[in-house]
C-alpha cells in the first residue's frame, strides 16, 4: 500500500496526484481504492467512479487537495 512520505495535509497537489495514482493502480473495484486512499494517510472525502468491462477496470479518483484544491487522477 502507498505511504504518504508526511501527512497528506503538507503534501503538494504535485505529490498528492502521484500518492492517489499509486493508490488506484492495480486496483479491482472502487471500495479497493477508497481503502488504499484511507491507508495512505487522507482523512477526507474521496468519491470514486468507475466501469468495468470484462476483466479490464477504469477508475477516476476525486478529492479536495491538501491546499484546497481539487484533485482528479
Amino acid at each position: 500500500m502507498p505511504k504518504a512520505p508526511k501527512k497528506f495535509e503538507k503534501l503538494t497537489k504535485e505529490e498528492a496526484t502521484l500518492l492517489l495514482r499509486s493508490c488506484k493502480q492495480g486496483a479491482r473495484s472502487e471500495k479497493e481504492i477508497r481503502n488504499r486512499v484511507a491507508e495512505a494517510g487522507f482523512k477526507g472525502t474521496v468519491a470514486t467512479t468507475s466501469m468495468q468491462s470484462g476483466s479490464r477496470f477504469m477508475a477516476m479518483i476525486m478529492v479536495w487537495g491538501p491546499n484546497g484544491e481539487f484533485i482528479q487522477v
